[in-house]
């Protein structure tokens, strides 16, 4: 009698079956009792005493109606020496406790709490709250809840964590959420990133290679965003945003919206640098475009001025300009008392107002040789003094007066010659104006005759127009042609023809009135002429 090695207890000892009349015999009984206990002994007990040889199959599950929880390797609904091996999901309807080191390569919980664990390359999955009691080792994770814990998380894979997770470490020491990349190859580091489904925004530690330089440098930490979303930094509370280097604080944007550069601010912008050298701001624009300029700009709601430096292909190259735009003044003003305003030139002053008001200009002194005051007196070089005032009328005078009898009160300059002067003894004053005679040489001379010139030169009506696109209603005009002109009178025309042909030509009237006078004297000459030869005629 035996089980016939799929669970059926097969009776087939000797004198078995019985019929009707078999003899009872001790030998039959004794075989069969002797198989049943045989059978009866390879079953399992339901108090525990028997020890199962092979693994037992369980086509239905295994339940058990014990309720209390498992707090120890010797107590709850299962207890094994070994491990146990399940080949479909773990469902646990409360709180999991793993003492020791668990692999894992995927679990799905309402909450659980590991001592600790290291998760293979699946997820781990976990719709209620984790406690974390040691440290434990992700290959993989997706958390859809919290997750909360007094040990360390170590992300051996990428984490994608769907819900809010909160690390909490109940110590005098820093609580950390770290993230690891020992990899020194070119784009490595190590990131957290955060996304809305459309944007993403990165948070980046970059190895020793870098990715690629700028905001991707090596050994840089990096706040980036990706596709066109942006960045913001700032607090939601009441508190100010503090950039530190070195330990040492750099910057700082108070509550006020106040920035503050080497300090704490107390103006919408304050910049301090304590060194001995050049402490400044510096803005630059390298475009040498027509229309480049650099500059710092106020704006009081109406009025537009600033500080403007033009670009080098500009019509201003090179150029600073402090101005104000329409309706707006420019004031130069010392906030001392006895406040001075200087203007240098190559490295060396070379004009100032002084506190009064005097213009002084070639002199460092504010008094005396070189100033005009603020009423218009103006001390010369040997004591003079020249001063402009106007009339109750509305009319200008001009005084001169010198230190001696002797002085001469006013000179007439021209390219660096004098050109006439007033001057006084004590009892006479004298006039002497200079003509450009003194200028001019016509001895030896050789007089050109200019009626080619005037035959040369067109002279007529024409039609003028105030655009080159002639697209303005002309008015009638009578004189010559300007490019004409500067080709036949070339030199004597006292003018050099204009830079580019586009430019506005124009034909000054001075010499074509010399030309003009001149032909009338030959026409003269000529009319005198022929009158003496007429004359001539008559008395033959």
């Amino acid at each position: 009698m035996s089980y016939n090695g799929s669970g059926t207890f097969v009776v087939n000892s000797s004198g078995q079956p019985v019929v009707t009349g078999t003899v009872i015999s001790s030998t039959a009984f004794n075989a069969l009792t002797a198989d049943l206990a045989t059978g009866l002994s390879t079953a399992i007990t339901k108090d525990g005493q028997t020890t199962t040889t092979a693994r037992i199959l369980f086509a239905q599950g295994v339940s058990s109606t014990l309720v209390t929880d498992a707090t120890s390797a010797t107590t709850g609904s299962i207890i094994t020496a070994g491990g146990i091996s399940m080949q479909k999901a773990l469902w646990v309807g409360t709180t999991a406790t793993i003492a020791g080191a668990t692999t894992m390569a995927g679990i799905t919980a309402t909450s659980l709490a590991l001592g600790g664990a290291t998760l293979g390359t699946n997820a781990l999955a976990v719709t209620g709250t984790t406690q974390l009691n040691s440290a434990l080792n992700y290959g993989g994770v997706t958390l859809s809840n919290s997750v909360t814990g007094t040990g360390s998380m170590v992300l051996s894979a990428s984490a994608a964590l769907t819900g809010s997770p909160t690390v909490t470490n109940n110590q005098a020491a820093l609580s950390e959420f770290s993230i690891s990349n020992n990899n020194g190859g070119s784009n490595g580091g190590a990131a957290f990133k955060a996304t809305n489904g459309t944007y993403n925004g990165y948070a980046i530690m970059w190895g020793s290679t870098g990715g690629g330089g700028g905001i991707n440098a090596a050994n840089t930490f990096s706040l980036q965003t990706g596709s066109t979303g942006g960045l913001v930094l700032g607090t939601t509370v009441s508190a100010p945003v503090i950039c530190y280097i070195n330990s040492v604080e750099k910057m700082r944007l108070d509550t006020s919206g106040n920035l503050g550069i080497g300090m704490t601010p107390s103006n919408i912008l304050d910049i301090t640098k304590t060194q001995n050298s050049f402490t400044g701001a510096q803005i630059t624009n390298s475009s040498a475009g027509a229309s480049a300029y650099t500059g710092y700009q106020l704006n009081n709601g109406t009025i537009t001025g600033g500080v403007y430096l033009g670009g080098t292909g500009n019509a201003d190259p090179n150029l600073i300009t402090l101005a104000a735009n329409s309706g707006g003044s420019v004031r130069i003003q010392p906030t001392g008392g006895s406040g001075i305003t200087q203007f240098y030139t190559n490295g060396s002053e070379s004009a100032r107002i002084n506190s009064s008001g005097s213009l002084c200009v070639g002199t460092t002194s504010s008094v005396g040789t070189g100033c005009v005051s603020a009423s218009g007196t103006v001390t010369t070089s040997n004591g003079g003094v020249v001063t402009a005032t106007q009339g109750a009328s509305g009319n200008y005078c001009f005084s001169a007066s010198a230190a001696n009898n002797g002085g001469s009160y006013f000179f007439m300059v021209m390219q660096g010659g004098t050109g006439g002067s007033i001057l006084n003894n004590g009892t006479i004053t004298s006039y002497n104006a200079t003509s450009d005679e003194r200028l001019k040489n016509w001895d030896g001379i050789v007089q050109s005759d200019k009626r080619q010139m005037i035959d040369d030169l067109w002279l007529g009506d024409f039609d003028i127009y105030d655009d080159f696109t002639k697209t303005s209603a002309p008015h009638r005009g009578f004189g010559v042609r300007s490019q004409q002109a500067y080709s036949v009178l070339g030199e004597q025309f006292g003018l050099a023809p204009p830079a580019k042909e586009t430019d506005r030509w124009q034909a000054p009237s001075e010499p074509m009135a010399y030309l003009s006078l001149w032909g009338v004297k030959d026409l003269y000459k000529i009319i005198d002429e022929l009158t003496t030869r007429l004359a001539a005629l008559e008395n033959k």
